[in-house]
């Protein structure tokens, strides 16, 4: 299916399309609780070049082909699709077909975004435009941000020259240090827009593209974000989520989670009793998730203390539904939503009742330090923020 992009915009008669599949997921890697402060983050530099075999597999993805692009995490984003442009002259018909790459970094390190594009391949047929049009690439930045690049001379070359020395070409993106909130939270908008211009001199109406976002915070410099970098940006076309696997090191707790989130009725405690426990990943933006809260804070305490009458089983939680005795000295009591989320077992109703959509189970202790310690590193790696910033969500895989 072809829809129309308009990053490249011809005068009067002229069309630009593009393939359209829907925007992808942020995929994390496997790794509940931890409470110790984490080292700090690592600053890594923008890459002057995109790595090779990353712009390899964007353009083998089939997912990268859409008018979104792919959001592989929150760091990265690409695409690699073809777009074509037209001009009707006197009832001819001249057409560019452009295939091209693009990526955006997200700098972990400051509040900054490098995006890249390079032709890789171009067919023209027939009328006025040919290899030695001129195609014009800007990019522009909404909401408070800066963008450095539109004027280097490599932004307009003829086709020709596009396709076979220029590269890839690059722009910043720079965040304003200001923004909601402590963490100075700011969400910018960017796009492509283009022309096309033949050499006598037809020039296409400029098009503006998709608009893809992102968000840049200065968390690192504010109270519970213990190990951040000070400032970082990431891409916001996505849904955070973290995944367990059932045959890593936090199998146990995988498992747990997996009944927590698609059998509910069968956890601890009041087993057999219908529950609604939010956090799994479905794809589908609105469907219940996680809030992040910050370790010591009264959210936090309360599904600490929560957990622990079910842990031991104290009233009202010693029922014969309720969480068994401790089995072994090696296990611990694995609660989900996790203690640092306001959905944890403390959350309470409108009325202060405890609303009852959690479980707790006993899991291989080790394996429970394993999940805390991956829950650590995603809310770090993803920048998971506290409160209503980000929404997040639990994938389970064998």
């Amino acid at each position: 299916m072809r829809r129309a992009l308009g990053f490249i915009a011809a005068a009067a008669a002229a069309v630009l399309t593009l393939p359209l599949s829907p925007p992808s997921a942020a995929a994390e890697t496997p790794d509940t609780e931890a409470t110790t402060q984490p080292t700090p983050t690592a600053a890594a530099a923008l890459p002057e070049e995109p790595d090779a075999n990353f712009v390899e597999q964007c353009q083998n993805d089939p997912e990268s082909n859409s008018e979104q692009g792919r959001v592989w995490n929150r760091g990265v984003w690409c695409q690699h699709t073809t777009s074509y442009g037209e001009i009707v002259t006197n009832g001819s018909v001249s057409r560019a077909d452009i295939t091209y790459t693009a990526l955006a970094y997200a700098d972990p390190a400051d509040r900054k975004v490098r995006v890249f594009f390079q032709v890789d391949d171009f067919n023209t047929s027939g009328g006025v435009i040919n290899s030695f049009t001129d195609m014009r690439i800007s990019l522009g930045c909404q909401a408070a941000c800066d963008v450095t690049g539109n004027d280097a001379g490599d932004k307009n070359n003829w086709l020709l020259t596009w396709r076979d020395l220029t590269g890839f070409v690059s722009w910043d993106i720079t965040s304003q240090d200001q923004g909601l909130g402590a963490e100075r939270v700011a969400r910018h908008r960017w796009n492509f827009s283009g022309q096309l211009v033949t050499t006598s001199g037809q020039a296409t109406i400029p098009g503006v593209g998709l608009d893809h976002h992102i968000r840049c915070d200065s968390a690192g410099t504010a109270p519970g974000y213990g190990g951040w970098t000070p400032r970082a940006c990431v891409n916001d076309d996505v849904m955070p989520y973290i995944t367990y696997s059932k045959s890593g090191p936090a199998a146990g707790v995988a498992q747990h989670l997996e009944t927590a989130l698609n059998r509910p009725a069968e956890t601890y405690p009041n087993q057999g009793t219908p529950k609604t426990i939010p956090g799994r990943y479905t794809g589908v933006w609105g469907d219940p998730g996680l809030h992040r809260v910050a370790v010591g804070s009264p959210e936090y305490v309360a599904n600490r203390a929560e957990q622990r009458k079910i842990r031991d089983r104290n009233a009202p939680y010693n029922g014969p539904d309720d969480l068994p005795p401790k089995p072994s000295p090696d296990v611990q009591a694995d609660e989900f939503p996790f203690a640092s989320t306001r959905e944890g077992l403390g959350a309470k109703d409108a009325q202060g009742n405890i609303i009852g959509n959690g479980s707790v189970a006993w899991v291989n202790a080790q394996q429970n330090i394993a999940a805390g310690n991956q829950l650590k590193d995603f809310y770090k790696n993803d920048r998971i923020l506290m409160g209503d910033q980000d929404e997040f969500y639990v994938n389970i895989v064998p």
